[in-house]
């Protein structure tokens, strides 16, 4: 009897130990991550360059869905190209993938922290604050386009603009990992279908496409901030693009373990 109290004592972990391990786990790979970003991308880059980049963006993409579908468009093409505003991400996640892949960094982080999942959550830990300050950047446009009525409620859609943030920089880890060095363009190939599906002109998607929208980063979030808009929830649909976001993480996830499996084979057949 004193046997067994003694190993049941000893099998279980406190809860507050277990919490305890996994925030001493989890904060040097946030650490990491937030110093690589950081180290890519200066605050000098992003002030002068970057961010000033998508309010630029925004206010030709609400031209184009002005042009497009007439003067009663033009806020809905503003709260897209405020969301698609965050299609940089994806390039700024593949550009740092692609570096870790062609400079044997992969190798060393996975020599120091064997979960190559974990690795690819602390690279992307900061990328949906980045997707949010470049959406801020776009939302900055709204008084040069007649949308200064909707600033207040598009800054109460904080939590849409996250998730799709989280959701593009997992869809760019994706494909970065899916295609060698054309990160510049699988961005823009995103960004027009964004818009050819729908995006910033209302009843404009062409039909083929409407089925991506279930899958394309961004597309959900849109909805979301129409229906804040509107006066109505947007739970559903931010919980819908937090599905995108772990649908495509698991996505990158999956390439990746099986490109590094393959490329252990070849090193292993090669000795």
């Amino acid at each position: 009897m004193e046997k067994a109290l003694t190993f049941s004592r000893v099998r279980r972990t406190p809860e507050p130990a277990r919490a305890a391990g996994a925030i001493v786990f989890l904060r040097p790979l946030l650490l990491f991550g937030v110093r690589s970003f950081r180290a890519y991308y200066p605050w000098r880059l992003l002030l002068t360059t970057l961010l000033p980049r998508q309010f630029v963006l925004c206010i030709f993409l609400t031209s184009v869905g002005t042009i497009a579908g007439g003067a009663s468009n033009r806020t809905f093409a503003f709260i897209g190209a405020t969301v698609f505003a965050q299609t940089i991400v994806m390039v700024n996640v593949a550009d740092i993938l692609i570096d870790d892949r062609e400079n044997a960094t992969d190798d060393a982080l996975t020599t120091a922290i064997p979960s190559r999942a974990s690795i690819l959550a602390a690279r992307l830990a900061p990328y949906p604050l980045f997707a949010l300050a470049c959406s801020v950047a776009a939302v900055a446009a709204g008084p040069f386009l007649g949308q200064s009525t909707h600033l207040l409620d598009l800054a109460t859609g904080v939590p849409a603009y996250l998730a799709s943030g989280l959701s593009i920089a997992t869809a760019g880890a994706a494909f970065a990992a899916m295609v060698r060095n054309a990160e510049e363009l699988v961005s823009n190939a995103v960004l027009w279908l964004m818009i050819l599906s729908g995006g910033i002109v209302r009843d404009g998607a062409i039909p083929w496409l409407k089925p991506l929208n279930l899958v394309l980063p961004g597309k959900h979030a849109v909805v979301a901030l129409q229906n804040h808009l509107m006066g109505a929830s947007m739970v559903s649909d931010i919980v819908g693009e937090l599905a995108v976001a772990v649908f495509w993480f698991l996505v990158a996830c999956l390439i990746i373990w099986v490109r590094s499996g393959n490329e252990r084979k070849s090193r292993s057949a090669a000795a």
